[in-house]
This record gives C-alpha cells, structure tokens and sequence, in this order.
C-alpha cells in the first residue's frame, strides 16, 4: 500500500466515524433536547430576563438547532413557561419530602422542608435570579407564576409555619413573612455564589457548606 493510499485510507475511517456520530446527534432523544434546551434556558433567563433573552443563544447553548428547540417549545413565551413548569415540579418534590416525615410534630415536617428548599437551591443556584427578575415589578408572567404554582406553595409553607407556631416550635413572625426569610436564606448563598465565596473564602456548594447554611436556618426561626 503506497502512502496515497494509505492517506485515503486514513480519511475514510474518519469519515466513517464521523458519520455515526453526526447521525446520533441528529437522532437525540426529546427528553435529551428538552433537558439540554431548559438546562440553558435557566441560565439565560436567569440572566437576561425574558425580554433579554435570546432564544438563538439558548439554542447554541445547548448545542442545538433553533428550527428543533422551537420544533419542541414553539416560542420564547412557552420555552419560559416550560421552564417555570419544569422547576416548580422540581421543587414541589423536594417539598412532598417533607410530608414523609414520619412525625406529628409541625417542627419535623418544617425542618425536612427546610432542608429540601436548601439542597434544591444549592442544585438550581440560577433559580433565584429566574424569579427575582420576575418578581420585582407586576407583569402577566409574574400574575402567571402565582396563579400556577407559587401561590399554592406559599400558602402551603405557611400553613406549615403557623402550625409549627402554634405549637411553641417556631419564632412569632408573621407567617408570610418568615417564609421569604427563609427562602432568602435559603437561596442567596447559591444566586451570588460569587460574592459569597470571594467574601467568605467559602464554596457554598460543598456539603459542609449546604449543611451550614440549614443549620442557620434552624437556629433563626426556632425556639
């Protein structure tokens, strides 16, 4: 074999390795493009807002073309309520942990929930800057939020706290206000992850860390 053709040689080979790797990035999954897309929804979102946001970028974010991410969420408007959906059923779960617990006691159920609100935090940091971008002035998105899934979890968290109240295990402040405390706590050290780390010398995403941060939790809301 002359080096001519063991150069063509060469080239087919990587032509035909190629080739199935092109077919299988054209063949991913939904689930693979839905998780891929919303994974870098959160991010640009959570960054630019809705009205900054671009859905090309999105798309070259997460590798995809923008003819399939629309094939899949149609618009912006939906890919953000998909978005919205997709992590409120998240933490709805890490909520539901809460209600295993097996204990009477309103201040067992509140600290497993507690507890769960922290580890989904520490695991969707851009969460929070998602929905203080929406949350800062009214708008039919925010009017959506609430009306879909936000509402119902904080009336929830503070039938919790109140009952958790009622009991002598939690601190007398208004209900509704302790729950944004606690979500602020909860939350912030992971949305400015950053500043935390640069100020503190502390990485907020370590298990000792996350373990720090519920532990203050506790220690300021019960008695």
């Amino acid at each position: 074999m002359n080096d001519k053709e063991g150069h063509n040689g060469e080239a087919a080979a990587a032509a035909d390795e190629a080739v199935p790797a092109e077919k299988k990035r054209r063949r991913r999954r939904p689930e693979e493009v839905r998780s891929l897309v919303l994974a870098a929804a959160m991010e640009e979102f959570a960054t630019s807002g809705f009205d900054g946001a671009s859905v090309r970028n999105i798309a070259a974010q997460a590798g995809v073309s923008l003819s399939l991410l629309l094939y899949h969420f149609v618009s912006k408007e939906n890919l953000w309520k998909e978005l919205a959906l997709d992590t409120a059923s998240r933490l709805g779960k890490a909520r539901a942990e809460s209600l295993k617990a097996r204990s009477d006691s309103p201040r067992e159920r509140l600290r497993v929930a507690i507890r769960a609100l922290v580890e989904t935090f520490a695991e969707m940091p851009d969460f929070h800057r998602f929905m203080t971008i929406e949350a800062h002035r009214p708008s039919d998105r925010l009017d959506w939020l609430i009306e879909t899934f936000v509402g119902e979890e904080h009336a929830r968290w503070c039938e919790l706290i109140e009952e958790a109240q009622k009991e002598g295990f939690v601190r007398f402040i208004r209900p509704d206000r302790l729950r944004f405390a606690i979500t602020a706590m909860a939350a912030v050290p992971f949305a400015v992850s950053a500043e935390y780390e640069k100020l503190s010398e502390r990485n907020p995403f370590t298990r000792a860390e996350v373990e720090e941060t519920i532990a203050m939790i506790e220690t300021l809301i019960f008695v």
